[in-house]
């Protein structure tokens, strides 16, 4: 399988990237918690006072620890954490949530290292106590290392993809992302100096946190942050599309409402069939309304297809150019992607006028994934009202 080639840090926008808590004297901490303690965040931390970062505190001693055990040495600062890859369920931790990408060849000897779940179960592994309330994902009633080969490894980039399946890491991801659970991903301990990479690697995105399920009941769904105005997974609320909209020769039909599932990322959105000016039957657009790390990184806002043996016409673009009144009404800005080897949609994307991004891992998990896609290109586009 292919392997997500970036980390992401994960932080409150006011504050800025790269900063630890356990860092702070303890009357600078308690001021953050009178601060943060009723934010309204997926979930809320700071809501349990000083017992929780205690408990932070003691799980972050642990690793260093273990650190130490590995590398031979004590590191240079605490760690900051983020995540293999993308996991924007984390930016539920924070009011504002940002974030940044660095990739992993980026990093030296010991400055990154994995663990999976995240360090919080060193408390419960190694038997410490935690001195009340356990926090985070602990052992298991059922443990065994035979079982849970993962627990207590602290892993580089190589031997996280060498030992992923050995280890049955991909067995514990899988699970939580089935059951839409917190711990869908692989935490990332990043032992760098924090200026370098601000310096080098210090632009951020916004971020929509993902909602995510604890005892069967959705947490953290709420659109934060600057895209703050995305519509919900459903097709309540959406405006009813125009029977038809044309551009060039070609037509566009609605044809139906395409219906999201909040649990696996996908948007609701229009279907259209496109006609060239013969009237016959040459694709099908769909255009998708939400956000999601599914809509981001992997589907996009607008697909398209034409069919095989009405290819290399441009239809493609012209129904792009007949959506685009209806797509700046709705949306506004939207996000395109492309596998980097399908050259005849990048000409169609470049054609209608999209900018370039970036191009990014596809997560793990999600249905490009399965299918073979494991890398995109991914476009931004503003439509025209009127093309």
């Amino acid at each position: 399988m292919e392997f997500a080639s970036h980390v992401s840090h994960y932080f409150e926008k006011e504050a800025g990237p790269l900063l630890s808590i356990c860092d702070l004297a303890p009357e600078q901490r308690r001021a953050i918690i009178d601060r943060e303690k009723d934010a309204e965040t997926g979930f809320n931390r700071f809501s349990y006072g000083e017992e929780f970062f205690d408990f932070r505190l003691l799980a972050d001693d642990l690793l260093l620890d273990l650190y130490e055990g590995k590398f031979g040495r004590r590191p240079e600062r605490r760690p900051f954490y983020g995540v293999l890859g993308d996991a924007d369920v984390v930016g539920g931790l924070f009011r504002d949530p940002h974030k940044m990408r660095i990739p992993v060849e980026a990093f030296g000897e010991g400055e990154l290292t994995f663990m999976c779940p995240d360090h919080f179960h060193l408390v419960s592994l190694m038997k410490r106590d935690g001195g009340g309330r356990m926090f985070g994902y602990q052992i298991p009633n059922d443990y065994s290392e035979e079982a849970y080969p993962y627990f207590g490894k602290l892993m580089t980039y190589e031997e996280l993809v060498e030992g992923f399946e050995a280890l049955k890491i991909d067995r514990h991801l899988m699970k939580e992302m089935e059951s839409n659970g917190w711990y869908r991903y692989v935490e990332a301990q990043i032992w760098a100096d924090p200026e370098v990479l601000r310096r080098e690697f210090g632009s951020s995105v916004g971020v929509v946190p993902e909602p995510w399920k604890l005892h069967g009941v959705t947490q953290g769904s709420r659109s934060v942050g600057s895209a703050k105005e995305t519509t919900p997974l459903d097709t309540a609320g959406l405006p009813e599309a125009p029977s038809s909209l044309s551009y060039g020769g070609v037509t566009i039909a609605f044809c139906r409402m395409t219906e999201g599932d909040e649990s696996r990322g996908f948007a609701p959105g229009y279907h259209f069939t496109i006609f060239n000016a013969r009237s016959e039957e040459v694709g099908h657009l769909n255009f998708r309304v939400g956000d999601s790390e599914h809509i981001r990184l992997a589907a996009g806002h607008i697909g398209f297809e034409v069919t095989e043996q009405h290819r290399g016409n441009g239809y493609a673009a012209l129904a792009c150019f007949a959506v685009a009144p209806w797509v700046a009404k709705v949306s506004g800005a939207v996000i395109i992607t492309v596998d980097p080897d399908n050259i005849p949609s990048i000409r169609t994307i470049e054609r209608i006028g999209a900018v370039f991004l970036d191009e990014v891992d596809v997560p793990v998990g999600d249905p490009h994934y399965e299918r073979g896609s494991f890398r995109k290109k991914r476009y931004r586009w503003v439509p025209k009202k009127q093309e």
